[in-house]
């Protein structure tokens, strides 16, 4: 939005808004680096990742973003990693590996510029492990969440992965769009679906700045 407001005067108020954004996630980062759905509360995967990608779109738009927050953000990563390679939802919660939190810890580490860190790669082989070794691709399991961060990741990660994934998943999303123009989304509702779809679908298009190699 702030990038493509042309009024001054308005892009002077998102400016704001975007800085202190930018102030109150920093602030309400866990100790051991991650954030939960609170400023100052503990911390799990799903929750970091959404806020590693608002602080790499605000850096990409101009505004100035706490190295250290990053660096702290990695570390949390790092501290979730399982012998799997793949990260489990958050420190306290075990060694169980999640694969859709796997998935968006690799855009997360992507958006901090990690990528070819030994976590990044560790977690990537793990993601496209499990995606070769299912015969339908990922369509189980949280799916529109999986595929929303797995497409991003495989995106990013090159042609390799992302040409093994991506014909599968686009005749599978096109298939099951429905007769309205709309996706259901993993019982969220059809308007989670059908972002997560277009996400997806757009990606080889380069729309979105946030998403381009």
């Amino acid at each position: 939005v702030y990038g493509m407001e042309t009024d001054a005067k308005v892009r002077d108020r998102i400016a704001k808004v975007v800085k202190d954004g930018i102030q109150l996630t920093a602030s309400g980062q866990s100790n051991r680096g991650g954030w939960i759905y609170t400023p100052g509360g503990g911390d799990e995967g799903s929750v970091t990742v959404t806020q590693m990608q608002g602080l790499r779109a605000a850096h990409n738009a101009g505004f100035t973003v706490p190295k250290g927050t990053i660096e702290n953000a990695v570390r949390y990563l790092e501290l979730c990693q399982t012998p799997e390679g793949g990260i489990r939802y958050s420190y306290s919660s075990g060694n169980d590996t999640r694969l859709p939190i796997s998935a968006a810890a690799i855009t997360c580490l992507y958006s901090a510029g990690e990528y070819e860190s030994p976590l990044a790669e560790e977690c990537m082989e793990y993601v496209y492990g499990q995606f070769k070794n299912r015969k339908n691709g990922f369509q189980s399991g949280h799916y529109f969440y999986l595929n929303l961060y797995a497409a991003q990741a495989f995106y990013q990660a090159g042609d390799e992965y992302w040409n093994s994934y991506f014909p599968g998943q686009r005749d599978s999303l096109i298939k099951s769009q429905t007769s309205d123009g709309s996706w259901n989304g993993d019982g969220v509702g059809p308007i989670f679906g059908t972002s997560v779809a277009l996400i997806v679908l757009q990606l080889p298009y380069k729309y979105l700045p946030i998403y381009q190699r």
